[in-house]
C-alpha cells in the first residue's frame, strides 16, 4: 500500500512538502512475522482514482529508476567519468576524492527503540541516518546544508533489540549547490552470528548560505568502480527529481 502525505502552509496556501511511503501488511511479531496480502481499495470519488493513477505511475516510475542503477554508463556519462579520473592523475591535483568524504558511527540498539512488532522502530532509523547524512554533507558543504529531499529509503532487513548498527555515509555527487549523499547502515546480532545490510538511504542537501541563497559545492572525484556507480546512480537520481518536482533550482 502507498500512504502519501502533503505538507501545505494555511497561511499562503503554499505546498511545502510531499511524501510517499510504501507499506507491507504484517502477521505475527518480531522476526517470525509474515506479509499478508491487503483488500483492494476502492475509490470513492474522481480525485481518489487520480490519486490511484499518480501512485501506480510513482512505482512504475520508481521501478525503471531501480533498474537504470544497474545500466552501463551513457556516453556523456562515461566522458564525464573519464575527466574526473584523468583529474586525479595530474601533479597538482587538489580537487575532492570521493573516498574522503565520508562519516561512520556505531551504535547499540536498546528496548526504548522497540516497537509494538518487538524490533526496532523504522522512525527511529532513519532519524539516525539522517542525521549521519547531515554531518557528512558539512565535509563538502561551504556554508549550511539544508536537507532538500529524502531521495530513498529503502528498509531491507529488520533489526532486533541488542543488534550493533554501523552507519556509513558518503558525499557521492554533488551538483551545483546540491550535495547526494547516501547512507547504509548494516546490522550484527549480539552474538555476532548474523549480518546483514539493514537500510539504504540517499538524502539531497541544499549548501544554502545566511540568507538561504544556493551556494555551489565543489565538484566530487570518483576513483574506482564502486564510487562511479554510486555517482551515477545519484546523478540519476537527482536529475529524475527534478523532473518529477520541476525542482530546477535545487542544483541552481
Amino acid at each position: 500500500m502507498e500512504v502519501g502525505i502533503r505538507v501545505d502552509d494555511p497561511a499562503t496556501d503554499d505546498h511545502l512538502a510531499s511524501c510517499y511511503f510504501t507499506m507491507v501488511a504484517r502477521d505475527g511479531d518480531g522476526p517470525e512475522a509474515r506479509s499478508v496480502p491487503v483488500a483492494p481499495l476502492v475509490p470513492a470519488d474522481d480525485l481518489d482514482r487520480e490519486r490511484a493513477v499518480r501512485a501506480v505511475a510513482r512505482r512504475e516510475a520508481y521501478r525503471a529508476h531501480a533498474a537504470s542503477a544497474f545500466e552501463p554508463p551513457r556516453r556523456d556519462e562515461f566522458d564525464l567519468l573519464a575527466r574526473l579520473h584523468r583529474a586525479q592523475d595530474e601533479r597538482g591535483f587538489q580537487g575532492l576524492r570521493a573516498r574522503e568524504l565520508m562519516a561512520e558511527s556505531w551504535e547499540r540498539t536498546y528496548p526504548e527503540q522497540e516497537n509494538a512488532s518487538r524490533i526496532i522502530f523504522g522512525g527511529y532509523i532513519m532519524r539516525r541516518a539522517y542525521e549521519l547524512s547531515s554531518i557528512c554533507a558539512e565535509r563538502i558543504a561551504t556554508h549550511r546544508p539544508l536537507v532538500a529531499a529524502a531521495n530513498r529509503i529503502n528498509f531491507f532487513h529488520p533489526v532486533s533489540i541488542g543488534d550493533k548498527l554501523h552507519f556509513t555515509s558518503r558525499v557521492v555527487y554533488t551538483e551545483g549547490a546540491a550535495i547526494c549523499v547516501e547512507t547504509a547502515i548494516e546490522r550484527v546480532s549480539r552474538d555476532r552470528t548474523a549480518r546483514a545490510l539493514s537500510n539504504s538511504c540517499l538524502f539531497t542537501f541544499v549548501n544554502v548560505d545566511a540568507d538561504l541563497a544556493h551556494r555551489a559545492v565543489p565538484e566530487v572525484h570518483p576513483s574506482d568502480w564502486a564510487e562511479d556507480a554510486r555517482y551515477l546512480g545519484a546523478r540519476r537520481n537527482l536529475a529524475a527529481l527534478r523532473r518529477r518536482s520541476g525542482a530546477a533550482g535545487l542544483v541552481g
